[in-house]
């Protein structure tokens, strides 16, 4: 369609509607106009029939002659068109009516007024019938009807005509988008009509272009989408599969490994595929696992640095290199992931909790697809093959530390049951029952002193010496076991006579009988071992360990330092040891411990210048139980801090109490254990013990032994603290441990306290006349006093006032006494 045939329609459409609306009004106006006229025509009609015969009546009306008017009434009601006539004089009052004036009928009423020479004598009301009128008015209004009917009829000939022009465009472009709909493609639509009909054509088929265009993109996005999902789920399945193959493993043993890489190559089809697992205690090194041809799988171990996954080990990011054939590399193992036509690898760190555990590592000829793609797909893989291989490693180092002991790298007591078990299945199917088996149980003794004094560091190199001199000691004789501490277990198979048995233990304990040199420190390192023989001491496994660990409590208890055979006895001492643990936790409870109290005596005038505090146990069944028996179980359970706590609160309390009471001041001695000395409350506690009983801190002395000492730097720390409260100390049983002299001078102490080894040896002894006399002469050099403990005879009490001791404590003056005894025989005297 031209444009002018769009103006040209819109413009009959236009006068279409204007000319329907003007004849529409028209219509209207005519009816309307001409109703009117009619109607005015009867009201004339009305006023002249009236104005015939009004001037008769109005001369009746102004003579009075009101019986004439009657016929002159009815003259006038007698007009077809009259329905009725009423006459009223001049004040309204009705003279005379004729017709009837009610009816169903609309009537045209018409008030004429009754002149007579221009005077009004009355009125005329007559009532005019409308029938006619009607009549008139309902062919008036179907003349017009039928006018204004023709002409709408051609108006909605010309609108159908001018819709059908509209319609029809608009008809196709919705048949087309119905199409589209239906899933209907590449539909253009070829419209005339109006212009904006022919811009919706156009803008429909730009649309159903872009359509098609965006649902090709979209069909392409969608395969993409879909190879990359199905990708990615192979990807996942993949992991899937390693996971279960290695989990299902517990392990990294090179055939788990070989599967896992096969698995990779046929996934991600590079040319070569290795795995390198760094070293976890040297991460210089790291093994390497590599795919050869037909799934042929070489180990080799190499130094990192000497490989490009140094990089990626360094960066902690994926590595692409290309090789150059002109170039040397600066790497010697270069060409370490492959060798034939090798153009370019790929290197990726396997990162598991924030540390590099080694590479993966993929290599391509030229021309295979080593590309950006490859190394972005093989580092989402990377991680999780990180976590599967970190995790499998964490399970084969549990199931290694589940048999052997992570400190010393020897077997533990689970190793130790399973190989003993098995050993003794084999013997006990033999027919030969002689000696087959030796059991030792070895500990070491004091090493809870050695190890709360210097230190768990120093602790834990001295069980690894002592595990590397056991298993030199066998020299492939025999197996080395750690049950746990201090222990040790060793089993010598096919061992034969008993004195063979016994060269061998003098053999392991031999070392244990000089001075162990470990950090700096001289170190008194002695063990205690039993021993139980299959098949006579047991033919099980928990019965062969606890005969031997029976045997050994034995040789603890006889002094240490040896070794003893498991002989059956009713008194088992290590079942006798339990009980007494128990009972001592009982005893604390139940407040059967005393402090005892021993005089010290100076030298020279004999008087009383201290005592020293003395624990002992009243056992409700055992009576007063030596202390030699229970104070090591005390040190070596953990209690000698409880008992320790209770002897120090007692001495103030009842030290405070003998000064309210005006006994003189005397010094009150206590020993401090080595658990309580390396305790990091000690000095805090004394001097809160000191100022709820109101003691006096200079008449506190702490007794330390030698054995504290040997971590000189932590001994000299305490000490001045302590001696910062005010407290004395001295060195208890001097002359038994192995302090040095050089370091003696730095102590912050002010006595020294002989052993009563050196005293009770005193008659006929020379050498120990001149150790005592040293000791005593040393300590006078450096302003320290000295006492002399164990004194029982008159001869040792001549020998030290000549040495110039200054105090002297023994069974010579008084044994040790209860509060009360003392307070009668020493104090009140």
């Amino acid at each position: 369609m031209k444009w002018y045939q769009g103006i040209a329609f819109r413009f009959a459409l236009a006068m279409n509607l204007l000319v329907l609306v003007t004849m529409i009004l028209l219509s209207g106006q005519y009816l309307f106009t001409e109703s009117k006229k009619l109607e005015d025509t009867l009201r004339e009609e009305g006023v002249a029939i009236a104005g015939t015969l009004g001037s008769a009546i109005g001369k009746s009306m102004l003579s009075g002659e009101y019986s004439s008017i009657g016929p002159l009434a009815y003259a006038l009601i007698s007009h077809p068109s009259v329905q009725y006539v009423i006459i009223r004089d001049p004040t309204g009052r009705v003279v005379n009516q004729k017709g009837e004036t009610v009816t169903d009928r609309p009537l045209l009423v018409e008030q004429v007024p009754l002149l007579y020479f221009q005077k009004k004598v009355g009125e005329i009301e007559i009532a005019l019938k409308t029938d006619r009128l009607q009549q008139q008015k309902e062919a008036l209004l179907f003349s017009t009807l039928g006018v204004a009917l023709v002409v709408t009829g051609a108006s909605i000939l010309l609108s159908i005509y001018v819709s059908r022009k509209l319609t029809s465009p608009l008809k196709k472009l919705m048949e087309a988008v119905h199409r589209m709909g239906q899933g209907e493609r590449n539909i253009r639509v070829k419209v005339e009509g109006t212009w904006e009909i022919q811009d919706l054509s156009k803008a429909f088929n730009q649309m159903a272009e872009k359509i098609g265009h965006h649902e090709e993109n979209l069909e392409e996005g969608i395969k993409k989408a879909t190879a990359t999902l199905r990708e990615t789920i192979g990807m996942l399945e993949l992991m899937g599969e390693i996971s279960r193959m290695v989990m299902e493993r517990d392990s990294l043993s090179k055939e788990v490994i070989g599967q896992l890489l096969s698995r990779l190559a046929e996934f991600f089809k590079p040319d070569w595929i290795s795995l390198a697992f760094l070293d976890r205690k040297d991460g210089a090194r790291a093994e390497l696992y590599l795919l050869r041809d037909q799934g042929n799988l070489s180990v080799e171990r190499i130094r990192v640095a000497e490989s490009p996954m140094v990089e990626a080990v360094r960066q902690r990011k994926p590595l692409m290199r290309i090789l150059s054939k002109e170039k040397e590399s600066e790497y010697p193992r270069e060409r370490i992931f492959g060798e034939e036509g090798l153009d370019t690898f790929i290197i990726l760190p396997l990162i598991a909790k924030d540390q590099v555990i080694g590479t993966l590592n993929v290599a391509c000829k030229a021309g295979n697809r080593c590309d950006q793609e490859m190394m972005e797909k093989l580092s989402a893989f990377a991680h999780t093959l990180a976590i599967v291989l970190d995790r499998a490693h964490a399970y084969e180092s549990l199931r290694c530390s589940a048999f052997l002991d992570f400190l010393t790298g020897l077997p533990n007591y689970r190793a130790l049951k399973e190989d003993l078990e098995g050993l003794l299945r084999v013997y006990a199917s033999r027919e030969d029952q002689e000696t087959k088996l030796a059991l030792l149980f070895l500990d070491l003794d004091r090493f809870k002193t050695i190890n709360d004094t210097l230190g768990h560091d120093v602790g834990d190199l001295l069980l690894q010496k002592v595990a590397t001199t056991l298993q030199d000691a066998l020299s492939g004789e025999g197996k080395v076991y750690r049950m746990g501490g201090d222990e040790f277990i060793l089993l010598l198979p096919e061992i034969g006579e008993m004195q063979t048995i016994r060269e061998k233990v003098e053999a392991i304990l031999a070392p244990f009988r000089r001075p162990w040199f470990l950090e700096g420190y001289e170190l008194p390192v002695s063990a205690s071992v039993g021993i139980s023989l299959f098949p006579g001491d047991g033919k099980i496994a928990e019965e062969l360990i606890k005969h031997a660990d029976t045997a050994m409590y034995r040789v603890k208890l006889q002094g240490k330092s040896g070794y003893a055979f498991y002989t059956p006895s009713p008194d088992d001492p290590s079942f006798e040891r339990i009980i007494l643990e128990n009972d001592l936790h009982k005893g604390l409870e139940q407040g059967e411990f005393e402090v005892y109290y021993q005089p010290k005596v100076e030298a020279e005038s004999g008087k009383m210048t201290g005592v020293e505090a003395l624990l002992r146990w009243h056992h409700p069944k055992r009576g007063l139980v030596d202390p030699g028996e229970f104070i090591p179980l005390a040190e070596e359970t953990g209690l000698i801090l409880h008992l320790g706590e209770f002897v120090l609160r007692r001495v103030c309390e009842q030290g405070a109490q003998w000064l309210k009471q005006g006994y003189p001041p005397i010094t009150i001695s206590v020993n401090l254990s080595t658990r309580q000395f390396m305790h990091s409350h000690l000095v805090s506690h004394i001097q809160q013990l000191l100022k709820e009983t109101g003691f006096p801190p200079s008449l506190l002395e702490l007794e330390i032994t030698e054995t504290v000492t040997l971590d000189v730097e932590r001994a000299v720390e305490t000490l001045s603290q302590l001696k910062k409260v005010g407290v004395q100390i001295s060195i208890d049983d001097f002359g038994t441990g192995y302090s040095s002299l050089h370091y003696l001078q730095h102590l912050p102490i002010d006595r020294l306290k002989i052993d009563r080894s050196f005293v009770e040896n005193l008659s006929g002894n020379e050498s120990h006349k001149a150790i005592v006399a040293t000791i005593i002469a040393m300590a006078k050099n450096l302003a320290l006093k000295v006492t002399a403990e164990g004194v029982e005879k008159e001869e040792q009490v001549r020998f030290l006032k000549e040495s110039h001791c200054d105090e002297l404590q023994g069974f010579y003056f008084s044994i040790p006494l209860t509060a009360g005894e003392l307070e009668q025989r020493f104090l009140k005297k």
